[in-house]
């Protein structure tokens, strides 16, 4: 979980292993992928991804992620819904387990209701968004 960065970020790094020491025991994904936290306080930090650019285009992480695939929801759109105070907050209401060790439900994320516009427009929402926070960013660094 360290290697993901929190807030809106889309940033990760990666150690390489040998396929036998992560067959077993870890979460698998593929480029293209979401990953998003599935255990407090790493949620509401919003440490999620689009895992991309990854060796072989595999890779194997915590098994403290949820994995998302799909072929009806741009990534972008899908990782901004992911962060969003609504997503998180839907989750923090169906946590389970001890304080300290407190995850995300399954059946919160199988049950979710999420927009699903047309893919032109859900690129069109998330390059906007990503334009908003670059300006962002360039506000904060002109403070």
């Amino acid at each position: 979980m360290t290697n993901i960065s929190d807030g809106y970020f889309n940033t990760f790094r990666y150690e390489t292993r040998q396929w036998y020491e992560v067959k077993t025991g870890f979460t698998h994904f593929a480029d293209g992928d979401i990953a998003v936290a599935k255990i407090s306080p790493c949620l509401e930090n919003r440490k999620s991804i689009i895992l991309k650019d990854l060796p072989n285009g595999i890779g194997a992480g915590t098994t403290e992620l949820y994995i998302f695939r799909s072929q009806c929801i741009d990534a972008k759109y899908g990782l901004f819904f992911f962060k969003s105070d609504y997503f998180i907050n839907q989750c923090i209401n169906s946590f389970n387990g001890v304080v300290g060790q407190q995850r995300v439900s399954k059946s919160i994320i199988e049950d979710i209701d999420i927009a699903i516009p047309p893919l032109e427009e859900q690129m069109r929402i998330a390059n906007k968004v990503s334009l908003l926070f670059s300006t962002l960013d360039k506000i904060a660094e002109e403070l």
